[in-house]
């Protein structure tokens, strides 16, 4: 079956968009790879505490969400990169707000929170 081309279209016959999303799924690669390497370089650089992992989840959650965006592009599909990229906007946000100040105190408020949260939403 195929699908509707009125809803989802999936063929683009336009070289030029197509060869330019490729182009820009390809840099976004390159850029999951250096944050990848740079996961691995935190993983790897200090004993973390409870506060860390926060900040280290959300960078993991952020590389997932931009290399399935660039996945997506690279076979012209963009509207599910509007839900990803929400996201993306979510993590940095958080993340800078951990960063801002006293962010060993809110980092270990964070993960009480998301552990309260999901232990009353369990029992």
């Amino acid at each position: 079956m195929v699908p509707n081309s009125n809803f989802i279209s999936r063929n683009i016959n336009n070289e030029p968009l197509e060869k330019l999303l490729n182009q820009f799924g390809n840099n976004l690669d390159e850029c999951v790879n250096f944050a990848s390497n740079l996961f691995s370089w935190i993983s790897e650089s200090k004993t973390r505490d409870v506060h860390d992992t926060v900040l280290v989840s959300n960078l993991r959650h952020f590389i997932e969400n931009i290399d399935a965006c660039s996945e997506l592009l690279k076979k012209s599909i963009s509207e599910p990169c509007l839900v990803l990229l929400r996201a993306e906007l979510e993590l940095f946000l958080s993340g800078s707000y951990i960063l801002q100040k006293n962010h060993e105190q809110r980092g270990k408020s964070f993960t009480y929170f998301q552990f309260f949260k999901k232990s009353k939403n369990t029992g």
